[in-house]
């Protein structure tokens, strides 16, 4: 069976706004364990990938072995999704009123996950949500 895709923004979802600091969310590292058990994970950002492979280095997390992957997309993050090719879920803080636009039309706004960019605990309150929308039966990995 195809694993779902998770497609994931950096800043505002694993970057957020806590103790007076815009700064990395605690558990990242579990974060991407957990996603990548149950999705196929690529990035949705305008991050470039060299800067996201720095990154996932300094944090100690191999995007080899959890097949951590990015997403090319040009003037709006959906048009890196193939809707049609492809079960996903998307999880950012702040798409933009064309994007949110372009998930009702494919009838699948329920897929976008919105993330509170302040907040320390936004990583787990994602995860439970994933487990809870995506049918997921062991969420505690």
């Amino acid at each position: 069976m195809k694993k779902k895709v998770l497609f994931i923004d950096i800043d505002g979802v694993l970057f957020g706004e806590y103790e007076g600091c815009y700064q990395l969310r605690p558990k990242v590292a579990s974060f991407f364990y957990f996603a990548s058990q149950h999705f196929q994970c690529e990035f949705l950002t305008c991050w470039s990938w060299q800067r996201i492979q720095t990154l996932l280095e300094l944090l100690y997390i191999d995007r080899r072995s959890l097949r951590l992957g990015y997403r090319v997309w040009y003037n709006l993050k959906t048009d890196g999704i193939k809707p049609k090719q492809e079960d996903f879920y998307i999880i950012d803080d702040n798409l933009i009123a064309e994007e949110v636009a372009q998930l009702k039309e494919w009838n699948l706004a329920e897929r976008y996950l919105k993330v509170k960019n302040k907040g320390i605990n936004e990583l787990e309150v994602i995860k439970k949500q994933l487990i809870r929308v995506a049918g997921l039966t062991d969420g505690t990995n």
